[in-house]
């Protein structure tokens, strides 16, 4: 079969845009919560960690810049699934599926690794154990690049959850807020020193 020529092809998906996009959206939720009169206890919190998490992308993208010049994405010709987490894989007798694809996109194959370990690390307070056993796995069917490892390091390391909570809040009616916003941020918060202890045993240390 004859592979697609480069001008037919997608553009490939940019962490660094991604990243920029996410810090921009932050940021209209911090100016939108500093001039917000009386606050419910979700709004105050959400407030009191904003400048952390805000300083904390700032300094995920400006690294991954440093870095982002190794390569041009645009030679990249793998499609990943775009949502792959354990929602949409499915066992049915010996075999198995994978379903759900409307976010495909063109990008490193890391990313689908990135989203189901993250999904599955939250799940286990960031279980050093457990990502060592993924990584382990999937190296054995595709090992990693020292630029795909940088890669996944700074995929896992963007405060990925609470710009979703943080956007979540701002793009919805805020007259009525579930309690599982809070539950999900208070997780977050206690779950902080395992994440950066996670990435800095089994990540961060890379030649």
């Amino acid at each position: 079969m004859e592979l697609p020529r480069e001008e037919d092809l997608p553009p490939a998906h940019s962490p660094e845009e991604e990243y920029e996009k996410h810090n921009r959206e932050l940021r209209k939720v911090k100016k939108f919560l500093q001039k917000k009169g009386q606050k419910n206890s979700f709004e105050i919190e959400l407030q009191n960690r904003l400048d952390f998490f805000l300083e904390q992308a700032y300094e995920v993208t400006e690294e991954w810049k440093q870095y982002s010049h190794l390569i041009d994405r645009n030679t990249i010709r793998c499609f990943c699934h775009g949502d792959y987490q354990y929602h949409n894989i499915i066992k049915c007798g010996n075999q198995w599926f994978v379903a759900n694809f409307e976010k495909c996109t063109r990008d490193d194959p890391v990313r689908d690794l990135y989203l189901l370990m993250r999904k599955l690390l939250e799940k286990t307070n960031w279980s050093v154990e457990l990502g060592k056993n993924i990584l382990d796995a999937y190296e054995q069917e595709r090992p990693l690049s020292a630029y795909s490892r940088i890669d996944l390091l700074y995929r896992l390391s963007y405060p990925e959850k609470f710009w979703k909570i943080a956007n979540f809040y701002y793009n919805t009616g805020k007259a009525w807020l579930p309690g599982k916003n809070q539950e999900k941020l208070d997780r977050i918060v206690f779950q902080e020193n395992a994440k950066q202890q996670f990435l800095q045993k089994l990540l961060r240390k890379i030649e």
